[in-house]
């Protein structure tokens, strides 16, 4: 089973693209989640052209967990941060 992988990104998406790309032919893994806290980036363009379920983050629960449960309910491996800079949560 292929590790699943979240990019969290908040700009023109150039970093999550290579990153996509990287794991499009994977036996690994594959992104399957872009989340990214500014509406309009080109981030999320990138998402619905690839097919990649993409999510639009709120500063506050952000903030309060870093949106884990919602992270272990897609059931992603792992979090990579393409140029975004919020600082990780504690929790």
């Amino acid at each position: 089973m292929k590790q699943k992988i979240a990019v969290f990104a908040s700009g023109a998406g150039s970093n999550a693209q290579k990153i996509i790309d990287h794991f499009k032919t994977s036996d690994i893994a594959e992104v399957s989640l872009i989340a990214c806290n500014k509406a309009g980036a080109g981030v999320l363009t990138i998402a619905k052209r690839e097919q990649i379920e993409q999510v639009l983050i709120e500063k506050e629960q952000y903030k309060k967990d870093g949106y884990a449960a919602f992270l272990q309910e897609k059931g992603i491996d792992f979090v990579v941060l393409a140029g975004f800079l919020w600082k990780i949560p504690n929790r």
